[in-house]
């Protein structure tokens, strides 16, 4: 990495397989390998998603920062 930080940008787990810890295997798997690399100080992420949110937290994610974004539409 050129930065001392990795992120994780979208995470899918069949519907079938959810509800049964695989998301959280997938992060934690996420998070082992990126911190294998000794230039990895931290990982950020963003969503919007509460489900995924508190799959995030489950496995050691902290809210830092809780932001809204807006799209203004434009009529032409």
């Amino acid at each position: 990495p050129e930065h001392d930080d990795a992120q994780i940008e979208y995470v899918a787990v069949h519907e079938n397989a959810r509800g049964k810890g695989v998301g959280g295997r997938l992060v934690a798997a996420a998070l082992h390998l990126a911190f294998a690399d000794d230039r990895i100080t931290h990982m950020d992420l963003v969503t919007n998603n509460p489900v995924a949110r508190r799959l995030y937290e489950r496995v050691g994610f902290t809210l830092v920062q809780d932001m809204s974004s807006y799209r203004a539409e434009v009529s032409g």
